[in-house]
């Protein structure tokens, strides 16, 4: 791109490494990328970027009449921008907010943000046309670059969680890690499992409880194959749960993009999930078991069906998978769509 500078909103993202993961990749690639704020508006010149994210945080406040003020004066910043000849792209994450879902001021907002960027990035194929139609996006908008895989990201602390659970290591081990929210069926989950007799397996849930999820649902829990752990899962504990796990289950009510799934696979654990969303395109054949959540037991068939994945097929498929979710390949991508070098942007899926 020409020498401006990407101003990424956020540039670091305490709950997502996604954003640090992008805008390191695109520095080393030569690029200059800052944390954008607001202070830094007057600095902006021609040429410079402004990759933004989940703008639903900008716009909305606790009240009807601050979410009106917020996205005015949010609307009118833009305006400002592109009138100084800076380029606006938008990583669409979710169609709606998870906090709210769809709601008329998101349609609205979402609308407007779309008409006022250059380029809005999906992150594959399987929601573009679901995207595309609820947000008006005009077809020579849409850019498509993959989430990058998040493979060495994370280290061990070394910590032996199957032993600290008295978790026998012939058994196989299910596992949740992430926040707990409603929209990711942990309940779902929990009710699976232990419809299951086996005695030699386990299930580990692990992250912190969300404060719209009903925790009652933990207390009737009565199964001693069931290991809980409702805390906010640091950094160097991700991978030492990854190394617990022989499969981690994301069952999931509506997702657009999973990182779980990314990071699972990262780590070389293999997927039970829903065939919804980008998972259809980040869980491919052999990797995982996809199940149709419309259908009854379902879920339980795909944890039994898992158990009997075949290793070896898994890692020759996830091997070349990950390659394609490489971020040095992707921030090349991504900077051919800041310099509206849109014929030469690759089209991933």
């Amino acid at each position: 791109m020409n020498k401006g500078t990407v101003y990424m909103w956020p540039k670091n993202n305490a709950g997502n490494k996604y954003n640090e993961l992008l805008s390191n990749s695109v520095e080393n690639s030569g690029v200059k990328v800052e944390n954008f704020t607001k202070r830094k508006i007057l600095k902006m010149k021609k040429n410079d970027v402004l990759h933004l994210h989940w703008p639903s945080f900008a716009y909305r406040g606790n009240s009807k009449l601050t979410t009106f003020i917020k996205s005015l004066l949010l609307i009118n910043m833009f305006f400002y921008l592109k009138i100084k000849g800076i380029n606006i792209v938008w990583t669409i994450h979710n169609l709606w907010p998870h906090s709210t879902g769809k709601r008329l001021w998101d349609f609205v907002m979402r609308r407007l943000i779309i008409k006022l960027c250059n380029k809005v990035i999906l992150m594959g194929r399987s929601e573009s046309e679901i995207i595309k139609s609820n947000l008006n996006i005009p077809h020579n908008k849409i850019c498509f670059i993959p989430h990058g895989h998040y493979k060495g990201v994370y280290s061990s602390s070394g910590t032996d969680v199957r032993k600290d659970l008295s978790i026998p290591d012939e058994n196989f081990v299910f596992g949740f890690l992430g926040q707990v929210s409603p929209y990711k069926g942990v309940e779902d989950l929990l009710r699976a499992f232990k419809e299951m007799p086996n005695a030699n397996i386990n299930l580990i849930i692990a992250g912190r409880v969300s404060k719209d999820f009903n925790k009652d649902i933990f207390k009737e829990v009565n199964d001693s194959r069931i290991c809980l752990k409702l805390h906010f899962i640091e950094d160097d504990q991700i991978v030492d749960y990854l190394n617990a796990f022989d499969c981690m289950v994301l069952p999931y009510k509506k997702v657009t993009t999973s990182g779980s799934a990314i990071l699972a696979l990262s780590y070389n654990v293999p997927i039970v999930a829903p065939s919804l969303g980008l998972i259809q395109e980040y869980v491919p054949e052999g990797c995982g078991v996809l199940y149709n959540p419309t259908k009854r037991n379902s879920l339980k068939e795909a944890m039994v069906k898992v158990i009997d994945l075949d290793k070896r097929k898994f890692l020759n498929q996830l091997t070349p998978h990950l390659e394609r979710l490489d971020w040095n390949n992707l921030s090349r991508d991504v900077i051919g769509i800041y310099s509206n070098d849109y014929k030469k942007v690759k089209v991933k899926s």
